[in-house]
């Protein structure tokens, strides 16, 4: 019921020109630190309101995700820098603020619906929010395809956002091309609330398991930058550093042990 969701109207996250700029955030009654998703409206680019969340939010702050459905401003002959600016403001007060209001800054996220799907894109690119496991839900039409060809070109995979693409115009072939193209979930307008949660679950999901898996390539790397020489023992430091101060020597160097225990890993770290 509504007694699990908190709901704060009109809460000023920038001022452009004297003009404040708010949006409705909502947020799970019971739960600190929660993951927030900043929700940019559709609409043809069109100075609209957050209340296309209405439903959406609510909904997924009774399951543990924060929604914060923002404003931005209009301008017909500029539509992306001053779009972009502005929900990237919203980003920016939750990564400062976010704790106040029990989010966790570390876990933000954005989506948007129809031409707010393209907005999303940008604003998770431009605030490098997909280098903090953050999932990208793009909600596009016809150019749907060609925004996640662009995520896919602009960052390598390591660094890459989780992209679902939903659409109006399914069909077999173009689900296919979507997800060749980079597309992790693929979604058919109109669709079930449930089935946008499962997907945004999935992808969060995807994108912790890349993480770890990435930190534990890193770590191993790690372990393994003295020439295949593994170990975190003090006696390994030790062989470590002092191969490292007898290789800035010519003197001659003589390896002494017993067989199998890597005198040839330690001779090629010197040489």
């Amino acid at each position: 019921g509504q007694a699990d969701v908190k709901v704060i109207k009109y809460l000023e996250f920038v001022r452009r020109g004297g003009e404040a700029l708010a949006g409705d955030l909502y947020l799970p009654a019971d739960k600190p630190n929660a993951p927030c998703v900043i929700a940019i409206h559709g609409g043809a680019w069109q100075r609209g309101t957050p209340k296309s969340y209405a439903r959406l939010g609510p909904y997924f702050a009774k399951h543990g995700i924060a929604v914060f459905a923002v404003t931005y401003r209009f301008a017909p002959k500029n539509l992306y820098p001053a779009a972009v600016h502005d929900a990237r403001a919203a980003v920016q007060f939750m990564r400062a603020k976010g704790t106040e209001y029990g989010i966790d800054p570390n876990r933000l996220g954005v989506m948007g619906d129809s031409a707010g799907g393209h907005l999303a894109a940008l604003v998770a690119l431009v605030s490098e929010l997909h280098r903090r496991g953050i999932t990208i839900v793009a909600g596009t039409d016809g150019s749907g395809l060609e925004l996640v060809r662009d995520v896919v070109r602009a960052l390598p995979e390591s660094e890459r956002p989780q992209v679902l693409l939903m659409t109006a115009h399914a069909t077999v072939e173009s689900a296919i091309e979507a997800m060749k193209a980079g597309a992790l979930e693929y979604l058919q307008k109109p669709f079930e609330v449930d089935e946008l949660l499962a997907l945004v679950r999935h992808a969060l999901e995807h994108q912790r398991l890349r993480s770890e898996r990435q930190y534990l390539i890193a770590e191993r790397n790690e372990d393994f930058n003295h020439y295949g020489i593994v170990g975190r023992s003090r006696a390994i430091q030790e062989v470590v550093k002092t191969a490292k101060l007898v290789a800035q020597s010519r003197s001659t160097v003589l390896l002494t042990g017993e067989t199998g225990t890597g005198k040839e890993l330690v001779a090629r770290a010197i040489h």
